[in-house]
């Protein structure tokens, strides 16, 4: 149950498990050309007499048993960069749609004018987009709040104004007329509708309607008045 010829495929490898105690095993072996796997396990039929035993001996090639861990390792790879392009498709997704209602509140906010009473803005979300919109809300009620506030006390303003038996005229720093009473209509000729938003000056005679400029720029300069 020893004898083998030199010839047989392992002979080397066959000869060294006959002779060894180990029962069962895997062997790497290799030469210029080849690498296997040598797989041996000794069943004994005789409990009496362990020299009487069968080896049965198997050999594969590496690269065939690699074959399947190899085509896992590609099939794994490519499933990794699925999972991670459809994660980033996902995170893509996510980010436009969270994203979406801070954009539509920039555009709106963007569009905001000094006329604009309401501003169609996300308050009803219940985040951080939410609780900035509801705040800016906020302050756009407040501005408009004032901004009626202003607008009442102007038009007080302009009642008392011209209810005055005296002519009352307000002017900016260029000298064009910006409030313009009733009794000015009177002691002038003019109607407001005809003097607010011209110069001043158009209400003066010679020397004073060519050098009231001059008076203006000198005020602005000194601080000291002249005509005015």
């Amino acid at each position: 149950y020893r004898t083998m010829a030199k010839g047989t495929p392992f002979y080397d490898t066959l000869h060294t498990q006959l002779s060894s105690s180990e029962n069962e095993g895997f062997v790497d072996v290799k030469d210029n050309s080849t690498h296997n796997i040598f797989y041996f396990q000794k069943l004994y039929f005789n409990p009496d007499n362990p020299e009487q035993f069968l080896m049965v001996a198997m050999s594969l090639p590496l690269e065939s048993i690699l074959q399947p861990v190899n085509r896992i390792k590609i099939q794994t790879l490519y499933l990794t960069l699925l999972l991670t392009t459809l994660a980033l498709v996902i995170a893509s997704v996510f980010t436009w749609k969270q994203m979406s209602p801070l954009r539509r509140m920039t555009k709106n906010i963007k569009s905001f004018r000094d006329d604009t009473t309401s501003i169609n803005l996300p308050v009803t979300l219940r985040n951080e987009i939410g609780a900035l919109a509801r705040a800016f809300d906020a302050l756009i009620r407040r501005l408009n709040a004032a901004r009626t506030a202003e607008e009442d006390a102007l038009l007080k303003m302009q009642s008392i104004v011209d209810k005055t038996v005296d002519g009352i005229i307000t002017i900016d720093k260029s000298g064009i007329i910006k409030t313009y009473n009733k009794s000015c209509e009177k002691i002038f000729g003019y109607k407001a509708k005809d003097t607010i938003g011209s110069n001043i000056k158009m209400l003066m005679p010679e020397p004073y309607y060519s050098q009231h400029d001059e008076y203006l720029s000198n005020y602005h300069k000194t601080g000291k008045s002249g005509i005015i």
